[in-house]
């Protein structure tokens, strides 16, 4: 945030499936695929759970998206943030899951238009 301040721009935690989101969702999860890191993106259900909204836009992140794994989301009240993570068992492909707010990872920005 203090970065796209400095540089004139609105910037914050990624969104992927939204108007708003990165142009080419797909390509944002290969990347993140081709690096081997978590990351988080800038989800939450910690107003209520389960419903998924993205923090910029406040636009819902549907439980049926492709890219969520196919067990998550799964961590109840405990797991209220949103990772793209990268799965070994399924080719080092990135999905989203959910996990605890308070752990460290990278994360991944993106630039949002100024209305």
């Amino acid at each position: 945030q203090t970065i796209g301040e400095d540089t004139d721009h609105i910037m914050d935690l990624a969104e992927v499936g939204t108007s708003s989101d990165c142009t080419g969702d797909v390509q944002l999860m290969e990347m993140i695929s081709a690096h081997g890191i978590d990351v988080w993106l800038g989800a939450s259900d910690a107003e209520v759970e389960g419903e998924w909204v993205w923090q910029k836009t406040g636009e819902r992140l549907s439980l049926s998206n492709s890219m969520w794994y196919y067990s998550e989301p799964a961590g109840g009240t405990g797991e209220n943030c949103l990772r793209a993570s990268i799965a070994t068992s399924s080719h080092n492909r990135a999905y989203l899951r959910d996990l605890a707010c308070s752990s460290t990872f990278n994360f991944v920005c993106q630039i949002f238009p100024k209305f």
